[in-house]
């Protein structure tokens, strides 16, 4: 495999969760409305994402990979996840206690 092609067939749901200074009124719902049309507009159908693993272009010529039609769809469903980098933090909260629980 020389590459990969990402998209969405349609408009994914993601969901932003804040606390503390973030649940300023109206910041969060001007977050969700620029994430969202980020994907709508670089990710969703007919728009797509491609990733090179090779310069070989024996190996993987993208402008003939982009034309070609996908193989097949992958459908992926995280069920839990375990042992991640500490990813989420508070203004005030001590820095060595960075979690990543939902």
């Amino acid at each position: 495999v020389g590459g990969m092609h990402v998209f969405f067939a349609s408009q994914p749901r993601v969901e932003l969760k804040y606390k503390g200074l973030a649940e300023f009124p109206g910041l969060a719902q001007k977050v969700q409305n620029a994430v969202d049309e980020m994907i709508r507009t670089s990710l969703v159908l007919p728009n797509l994402k491609s990733f090179n693993f090779t310069a070989d272009e024996q190996i993987a010529d993208m402008a003939v990979a982009s034309s070609q039609k996908p193989l097949g769809v992958l459908h992926v469903r995280v069920l839990r996840a375990r042992n991640l980098a500490g990813a989420n933090w508070q203004i005030g909260s001590d820095v060595e206690r960075f979690t990543s629980d939902p």
